[in-house]
């Protein structure tokens, strides 16, 4: 599963010219039909460099960079069924890299300077690696998934069955036994035995004023014990904080998971979290979640955790994450398009392929919303890094545009350079779009 890091690392690779491959791959679910991938790798490659300027003097490092990855697709074709697979080779250097996604994507070769990475921005946003709790009244289960792949990452447990017998001996203490109420008649400590005895009068048994040798009053009749939880008082207190204390510690294991939680999400980090369980447990634990936990929360789902097993928990938690991603994509399509509306100045907000690079190429991007998929062929300058879909914008006075294959890859690289972040939604607003810093002349 590749990750946010890996693929910052791969922009370190970088070549003179278009000699670094990236290859987006789908490896089919029937492990018969592997012997079809060299064949469907080599078709894509050829057709990345059938517009290669120079391809003759570049053929034998890109045959290089096939067998490396025809290699890599050999070795982990049966691993990676029904995935698509991501493989980087660049010829002058030797490096290759290769990766299991976990999304669906299309079939794409591109040769350039550096590695194409937008479809693992895509595979990252799609399809996120995400934490797992489901809980239950004694115990609680934290997993991440990454793809396919989960692992149980802590478990919190409470034996609240034993936590509760101790604190209902104590209340025992407090209550019925210490009361003296037995199946001999109320008053006594032990069974059979006369009040003042046992237990009770073990302790130092009470008796009313004016009570005789067996605790009552002439002439009074008998009176409910002190000790009885039918009475108030300071022992009515007493009973209602061992119940407490019994709530408390079934609670308790609650607390630790939040813990748990606050340790294995970083901070900043966009990895969301589902929570799993019964529905009242789960509506209890995510009322002890602080700020920064339930501001992480994807959705819930409903599982009985005694008869859960993780591949059932990743299972229920893949449709609440693909909603999530969803509606997340809905919500900033929408606030860009209301970001565009009249009256809007400063203009922060900018749709259209003209006003995003003209953002770009000010360095004023804070967020760049692209496609998913497609591509879009522009120029990039040689001297000063302008970027444009004509190659006639660059205002250096001997500027050398050089064709670049994918102009949008080129602006998220850029963007990415410069402290920004993007996103790839299914349907931008103009195509591209983007949230600057500071307004920047070039139209929206």
């Amino acid at each position: 599963m590749i990750t946010y890091a890996q693929a910052e690392r791969l922009l370190d690779i970088h070549a003179a010219d278009r000699s670094v491959l990236s290859l987006y791959v789908g490896i089919p679910r029937d492990p018969a039909q592997l012997r079809e991938l060299p064949a469907r790798a080599h078709d894509l490659i050829r057709l990345a460099a059938a517009d290669l300027d120079g391809y003759r003097g570049q053929a034998a490092g890109l045959a290089e960079d096939e067998r490396r990855v025809s290699r890599l697709l050999e070795v982990h074709g049966r691993e990676w069924l029904g995935h698509t697979a991501a493989l980087f080779a660049a010829a002058g250097t030797g490096q290759a890299e290769a990766f299991a996604l976990p999304c669906q994507l299309p079939d794409r070769a591109i040769l350039a300077t550096r590695p194409h990475i937008r479809p693992l921005l895509v595979t990252l946003q799609r399809c996120p690696a995400h934490y797992v709790v489901v809980v239950d009244q004694r115990r609680a289960w934290l997993f991440r998934v990454t793809g396919d792949e989960i692992e149980t990452t802590a478990a919190a447990e409470i034996e609240a069955t034993a936590a509760t017998a101790q604190a209902a001996e104590g209340g025992q203490v407090a209550g019925e036994a210490v009361s003296g109420e037995g199946p001999a008649g109320e008053g006594t400590g032990k069974e059979g035995a006369p009040p003042g005895e046992g237990a009770a009068g073990a302790a130092g048994a009470r008796s009313w004023p004016g009570a005789g040798a067996g605790g009552l009053g002439a002439g009074e009749a008998p009176r409910e014990p002190v000790r009885s939880r039918r009475f108030g008082g300071w022992y009515g207190l007493e009973s209602y904080r061992i119940n407490e204390r019994v709530i408390e510690l079934a609670h308790s294991h609650l607390h630790a998971t939040v813990t748990l939680l606050e340790r294995a999400m970083r901070p900043g980090w966009p990895e969301p979290l589902v929570l799993g369980g019964h529905a009242e447990t789960v509506s209890r634990f995510a009322k002890m979640l602080p700020t920064g936990l339930r501001d992480k929360v994807a959705g819930t789902f409903v599982v009985d955790p005694h008869t859960m097993t993780p591949a059932r928990v990743r299972d229920l938690a893949r449709p609440v994450i693909a909603n999530w991603v969803r509606e997340r994509e809905d919500r900033l399509v929408g606030e860009l398009r209301a970001g565009q509306l009249p009256g809007a100045a400063p203009p922060l907000t900018v749709t259209g392929l003209p006003g995003c690079l003209a953002a770009v190429n000010a360095r004023a991007v804070a967020l760049l919303v692209v496609p998913a998929g497609g591509v879009l062929g522009g120029y990039a300058c040689e001297r000063c890094g302008t970027l444009s879909a004509t190659g006639a914008d660059c205002s250096c006075p001997d500027g050398r545009p050089r064709w670049v294959p994918d102009l949008l890859e080129e602006m998220v690289v850029r963007t990415i350079s410069e402290g920004g972040t993007v996103e790839a939604v299914a349907d931008p607003p103009g195509e591209v779009a983007a949230r600057l810093r500071f307004p920047v002349s070039g139209g929206r």
